[in-house]
């Protein structure tokens, strides 16, 4: 996709100019030579000073926002610019449409809303439009794989008029082919000292706001409701002090819901936001409707879950909103995007987990719900365990908690974000000997790393069943068989040290305490599990589920020291949860939530005041399948 970029500046002699680059990477701003466009008035619409108070004071419909988008293009895209963005428009890459509005009066008009004769600039997701920060780079380094997304929902607000729980509930579907892959925490009136803590231990991609703003002698802010009923004002220096410790990469503000006294807070918001340099940020223009809002969240939360770059998913979501309200209403061009670097360089969502994860065991990976402070702390140890920290990470809990769904999330990760991974379930057996143990290691090992040293790999296959044979034999002529299976356990280190080199190997192991205890003690630890949680293989990981009865006896502190072996204990789903992630579960499996509401208000009454275990998921999806409940894409 080219890149065109248009900068209006103001001119010494009075009036303005505007400037295409094209094609625009990396020249800013365009030279001298670039088609060029002068004007000194703006359109004025009918039954409004400006075109600002146009958008904040005109509700329903009016054909003054369709003559008004057209008026500002004749304005300000005419003759040369016109005739160049329509021959690179043309052609079968596309192209992003860059503005960048110099003049502090130029920058409050309604730029969404320029159209030439009947295409709106800023719903077209071919040739997609934005607007730039004055900080606005190429140069900036592109962000590495997003995948777990972070998003963060404040609801500042306790007013019932402005669709806050439509709004959530659109962004959680927005997500629902992807929600285990998404880390969604929602703070709902939270004072400044909790946004401080939850910010700097989620770090989120994605910081949503939704309440109100307002202004007074000082300028604008936004409105933090308190519990208690006392009202904070948040200004751009709050906002700035209290996501400093993790700035996000995206902002969305929707804080505009009642005319200029929020817009002003919302513009003094995102002020602060790119103070921050947060490159990317979403502010609202004018009070926008709360059916438009959920519509404009859900579809461009949806598109980002698909991997479609910032501007692109905008344009998608803007088209959404002139479902509910329609081409001569405003809210399709209230949200402004501004872009502080290109859009691939500010969130990478390109590797699509839906066609990665398609094999078991990690297929569910995508369906996965709750467990959020459990997953997100998981992959972090995970993510950053490299020269210092754990190694090993042992999932615990009571039957049917989840422990081997965690464990499986953690791999589903690793292997999005391009880690190789590997996978054994013991949680069906017992008493399993030490070789098999290891047996079924080396065969769960991903196709990658055999071919790093396949003739390691036979030869380490071939004695293992050298070994049982010599077993077997021993035990049909009735005589003790006194060979241990350390160098068994010797080679198997040598071959992971081998094929692991310059990588990390994610090993995940469902029900460790299927081993037979005296040889997990004998031979597993401390000829594997010892040397990985101390180092000596530098490129492993291993990631264990186990009954929390079995936790002292499996790592104990005789074999492990303290920080070697990180815990995540797991308990039963607590009941005021059920309904939340049970509807979280079906909608991922794309049913239709009109089929399942009754059964999920039997079970909140069965379950009430009790927790209640992953038996349940089982349940519906085998009513689901007898039942064949409806599903929708």
């Amino acid at each position: 996709m080219q890149t065109a970029l248009i900068r209006v500046e103001a001119l010494s002699e009075g009036g303005y100019e505007a400037r295409l680059a094209l094609p625009a990477d990396g020249v800013m701003p365009p030279g001298p030579d670039a088609p060029r466009v002068t004007f000194t008035d703006l359109p004025t619409p009918t039954g409004a000073p400006d075109l600002a108070t146009l958008m904040l004071e005109t509700k329903g419909t009016s054909d003054e926002f369709v003559t008004m988008g057209r008026a500002l293009y004749d304005t300000v895209l005419r003759d040369d610019i016109h005739d160049a963005l329509t021959a690179a428009k043309a052609g079968q890459e596309g192209v992003r449409l860059l503005f960048d509005i110099v003049p502090d009066k130029l920058k409050t008009l309604p730029w969404e809303l320029l159209r030439y004769d009947t295409q709106r600039l800023f719903t077209d997701a071919r040739n997609p439009a934005a607007r730039v920060a004055a900080t606005y780079t190429t140069a900036s380094p592109a962000t590495e794989l997003c995948w777990p997304l972070r998003v963060m929902i404040v609801v500042g607000s306790k007013d019932p008029n402005i669709g806050v729980e439509e709004e959530i509930r659109h962004i959680r579907d927005a997500f629902r082919s992807v929600c285990g892959l998404v880390d969604l925490e929602v703070l709902r009136l939270p004072s400044r000292s909790r946004i401080r803590e939850e910010c700097e231990a989620m770090k989120p991609h994605v910081f949503h706001f939704i309440g109100h703003g307002g202004r007074n002698s000082s300028g604008g802010f936004l409105i933090l409701d308190q519990t208690g009923g006392n009202n904070r004002p948040w200004t751009a220096s709050d906002i700035r002090d209290d996501l400093s410790a993790a700035p996000p990469r995206v902002a969305m503000l929707n804080a505009c819901h009642s005319g200029a006294g929020e817009q002003e807070g919302t513009w003094a918001a995102a002020a602060g936001l790119a103070d921050l340099r947060v490159p990317a940020v979403i502010a609202m223009q004018g009070p926008i409707r709360g059916d438009a809002a959920a519509h404009l969240a859900r579809d461009f939360f949806g598109s980002l879950a698909k991997g479609q770059p910032l501007d692109v998913a905008m344009a998608r979501a803007r088209v959404a909103v002139t479902d509910v309200a329609g081409d001569r209403q405003r809210e399709y061009a209230l949200p402004c995007l501004i872009l502080g670097a290109p859009p691939e360089h500010i969130l990478d969502l390109s590797a699509d987990p839906t066609s990665k994860l398609v094999e078991p065991p990690l297929r569910d990976t995508v369906f996965f719900v709750d467990r959020l402070p459990n997953r997100r702390h998981l992959w972090d140890r995970l993510g950053s365990s490299t020269g210092q920290g754990p190694r090993i990470f042992a999932v615990t809990g009571p039957m049917s908690a989840g422990k081997g769904s965690l464990v499986r999330w953690g791999l589903g990760v690793a292997y999005v974000r391009g880690h190789p991974v590997a996978h054994a379930d013991f949680s069906g057996d017992s008493a399993v000997g030490s070789v098999d143990f290891l047996d079924q290691l080396s065969l769960a090992l991903p196709a990658e790393l055999v071919e790093v040293d396949r003739t390691a790999h036979e030869a380490f296959r071939a004695e293992v069943l050298a070994f049982r044979y010599e077993q077997q034999r021993a035990r049909a002529d009735n005589r003790v068989f006194d060979r241990t299976p350390r160098e068994l356990y010797s080679q198997f280190r040598k071959l992971l040290a081998t094929i692991t080199v310059g990588g990390t190997l994610v090993v995940g192991i469902d029900g460790i305490d299927g081993v037979e205890r005296g040889e997990w003690q004998d031979y597993a630890v401390p000829e594997l599990v010892q040397p990985i949680a101390r180092g000596r293989l530098a490129g492993v990981r291993l990631l264990v589920s186990l009954r929390e009865t079995e936790r002292r006896t499996r790592f104990s502190p005789q074999s492990f020291t303290a920080g070697q072996v990180q815990d995540f204990p797991l308990q039963l789903f607590p009941s005021d949860q059920l309904t939340d992630l049970l509807a979280q579960w079906l909608r991922a499996r794309n049913f239709v939530a009109s089929s399942f509401q009754r059964e999920l208000a039997d079970l909140e009454s069965e379950f009430a005041g009790r927790p209640w275990s992953t038996e349940l998921f089982e349940l519906l999806e085998l009513k689901a399948a007898v039942a064949k409940w409806p599903t929708e894409p």
